[in-house]
């Protein structure tokens, strides 16, 4: 079906003209789609190699997390044996509880459940409780169902119930949702245009259409085509190519390099790399990556699958960063991909410091000193005494000072005394000798005695810190 060409040239204008095309042609041709796009290298503009390659002679794949499209199961039977009377004292021991997220997130799937089998009883229920957030949340979902039950008489009952006008933000939506799903959208959005100009019209065609977006995408496009150009057609094509991308990830990647340069096409390509990531594969995820033309686009796609690689495979993806994005552009990237490691395994971060690239090579010392003195402090000083004098051993050694100082201040200060800046040791010896002088006055007087780091000034200075001040008479209100 060809677009009428104002609407084309509104939506080139916005960036996505080409791309709304196709997807009507698409599904109003009844066309299957194309098969996805699966070059595995393209322009080297970025330095980048082709990364498919690299990671299939990696070990790191054995890491990756396993596709979980085919885990979903049914939960409709999960409450058959539960009887319908039962939900509202399920309902009252729910609202009680002691954990707020707990008690929103049983409560909507009790009423949500309770609305299906008996709409009237759940609302009235719900519409008892308290004034709050939560009320809120379960109105919205206890309406949909009885709209979807009872059709119009959901208005109706607002109406009797309800006479603050400011509640239509969230329940006239709710409403509108659960007329959708009962009855064809394109007439209940012609209803919800009928509603006074203004936010509440405006999310009560967003839930109508996020409700048949659910059922049939293409059929919204189609709608999509012969709506009056403004700014809230295009808001609610935003969020429908959100749930397109989530619904078709086989044409997904065809679809976003066909959109023309935009905030959005950026937005739905790190979108779309996350969805690859936690779904498919990290492999799959920086192939796609290593499709985007634009740089920042490109740059801000394989940050997102190089941290969710990170965070299940430290090792295996900071080798493969180092190996293929050690550029000044990822160094920020890298540091937390070091992080990621050091929580794991501070021994080989440790070893793999030197090959970072500078600007986070002292932060990374300071993470391996975190969290390796924890885990076996021996060996961890050990590593420290032995690195070069430089920044990457100093601020190691104020992270191991600071761990130090309150459990075991006579190590902290044995390490203070080995620092080779002069300001970094008078500020770290000062503070150690003050927490050692609570818990073993003796000890850090007789540090400070004959220490031949302190010249005699110095040691003056900090006898006088730690002497006791003269007591005196204190006046207590009464």
């Amino acid at each position: 079906m060809a677009m009428k060409s104002v609407i084309l040239r509104y939506l080139f204008t916005l960036s996505v003209g080409a791309l709304l095309g196709y997807l009507i042609a698409k599904y109003i041709g009844g066309k299957p789609g194309a098969d996805p796009m699966s070059p595995k290298y393209v322009s080297s503009s970025s330095g980048s190699v082709d990364s498919a390659s690299a990671l299939d002679a990696h070990p790191s794949q054995e890491a990756e997390p396993a596709t979980q499209v085919d885990a979903v199961v049914d939960l409709s039977g999960l409450f058959d044996a539960v009887d319908s009377r039962e939900f509202s004292r399920l309902l009252g021991r729910s609202i009680n509880g002691r954990d707020p997220t707990m008690v929103r997130a049983v409560s909507q799937v009790l009423v949500s459940e309770w609305s299906q089998r008996d709409p009237e009883a759940s609302l009235e229920y719900v519409s008892g409780l308290e004034d709050g957030a939560l009320r809120s949340d379960l109105l919205q979902i206890a309406l949909k169902e009885y709209a979807r039950a009872y059709g119009t008489d959901a208005i109706d009952w607002v109406n009797q119930h309800f006479v603050d006008l400011s509640t239509d933000a969230y329940m006239l939506p709710a409403i509108y949702s659960g007329l959708a799903s009962n009855n064809p959208p394109q007439d209940v959005i012609t209803m919800a245009e009928h509603l006074p100009e203004g936010i509440v019209r405006n999310h009560a065609v967003a839930a109508v259409i996020e409700e048949w977006a659910r059922q049939d995408i293409g059929a919204v496009f189609d709608w999509i085509e012969t709506q009056p150009l403004n700014q809230d057609l295009f808001d609610i094509y935003r969020s429908v190519m959100f749930r397109y991308i989530d619904q078709n990830p086989g044409d997904a990647d065809m679809v976003i390099l066909e959109m023309r340069e935009s905030e959005l096409k950026g937005q739905l390509a790190e979108s779309f790399t996350r969805q690859l990531a936690d779904q498919q594969s990290v492999s799959k995820a920086l192939e796609w990556a290593e499709k985007i033309d634009n740089k920042k686009t490109r740059h801000n796609a394989t940050w997102i699958a190089l941290d969710r690689w990170s965070q299940q495979a430290p090792m295996q993806a900071l080798e493969y960063a180092l190996e293929n994005y050690n550029t000044g552009q990822y160094a920020q990237l890298l540091g937390q991909m070091s992080e990621n490691l050091a929580r794991t395994d501070p021994v080989m971060l440790a070893a793999k410091i030197n090959e970072l690239p500078e600007a986070v090579q002292a932060s990374s010392g300071e993470q391996v000193a975190q969290h390796w003195f924890k885990q076996d402090p021996v060996a961890a000083e050990r590593w420290l005494y032995a690195l070069p004098e430089n920044e990457v051993k100093q601020r190691a050694l104020n992270v191991a000072i600071d761990q130090y100082v309150n459990g075991n201040p006579s190590k902290a200060y044995e390490l203070a005394e080995s620092m080779s800046s002069d300001s970094n040791y008078w500020a770290h010896a000062s503070k150690v000798v003050g927490q050692w002088y609570r818990v073993d006055p003796d000890s850090a007087l007789a540090a400070v005695q004959t220490s031949a780091r302190l010249d005699l000034d110095q040691k003056a200075a900090l006898m006088q810190q730690l002497s006791p001040n003269e007591i005196v008479d204190i006046l207590l209100p009464q």
